[in-house]
């Protein structure tokens, strides 16, 4: 037979069977017709950390008031909207906070509209290949690190992803005709490619974008609005002949811009259009 004994390595104690945490001395005995020996040894049983690491609940819901209560050990939902929903109403789960990590929207819907995700913790989202139109300040202050814009979206609202702090990339699809004022203002994107279809950029659009080095200007932009890319790292770049007007300060505070190439339909630069740049250059077109 074999007899176990443990003793509380804190104050001496005999325990019969350790359940809490600490540190124990054990001595195994063996005693029987055939064997005899024994051998002490420690212990250890430390506090279980099961559920520590945080947990996603998986539902589907259209807005913040349809989503259940977070069980016990977790701390964030993942949704799915609905195939039933045909828009993403204002202000549907805006200031939500930390408890919205993910969103995946059905091709169902057409429309995102204003603040619908305005100042929350969403970190993903999928967009769904029938939006037309994301509205003023859908995905305003919120922790996106990438989207991408189908090429079914036409217009993207003023401030729509502005002081997305976090965001490093975004796909603009090639149906999009608009970027309205301050839509990527004071993001983390380091590109851009503005495809053909968009004709006009907005105020402040991308201005405060403190890491954009690359843009690439469609070829039906015939508008940059005041302080487009203000205060960007943008190291050169080609207007195209499509543009006609350069706001105001649309380039200034571009403190790495060296090269820029001016199309032959600008008929007005407006002030301070490229005010505080390195430029070394400038041919302005006939």
């Amino acid at each position: 037979s074999v007899a176990v004994t443990y003793t509380d390595s804190d104050d001496g104690s005999a325990v019969a069977s350790p359940t809490e945490a600490g540190e124990y001395a054990v001595v195994a005995t063996v005693s029987d017709d055939n064997y005899e020996g024994s051998t002490s040894g420690t212990l250890t049983i430390e506090k279980a950390s099961v559920g520590s690491d945080p947990l996603t609940l998986l539902v589907t819901a259209a807005s913040k008031e349809e989503l259940p209560e977070l069980p016990d050990g977790y701390t964030s939902f993942a949704v799915t909207v609905p195939n039933s929903a045909t828009s993403i109403r204002s202000q549907a789960f805006a200031y939500y906070g930390e408890k919205l990590n993910s969103v995946t929207i059905p091709d169902s819907v057409t429309s995102i509209e204003s603040q619908a995700f305005d100042h929350t913790f969403l970190e993903s989202v999928t967009i769904g290949n029938s939006v037309r139109s994301i509205g003023f300040a859908a995905f305003f202050d919120t922790k996106l690190k990438s989207v991408v814009i189908p090429d079914s979206v036409t217009s993207i609202g003023s401030s729509a992803f502005s002081t997305c702090l976090f965001l490093e990339s975004v796909i603009i699809g090639n149906s999009v005709t608009s970027i309205d004022d301050s839509a990527f203002r004071s993001t983390k994107l380091k590109s851009v490619v503005i495809p053909d279809s968009v004709t006009s950029i907005g105020k402040y659009a991308f201005s405060g974008c403190d890491y954009l080095e690359s843009v690439t200007i469609g070829n039906s932009v015939t508008s940059i609005d005041d302080s487009a890319f203000r205060s960007t790292k943008l190291k050169s770049v080609v207007i195209p002949d499509s543009v006609i007007s350069i706001g105001k300060h649309a380039f200034s505070g571009c403190d790495f811009l060296e090269s820029v190439t001016i199309g032959n339909s600008v008929i007005s630069i407006d002030d301070s259009a490229f005010r505080s740049t390195k430029l070394k250059s400038v041919v302005i077109p006939d």
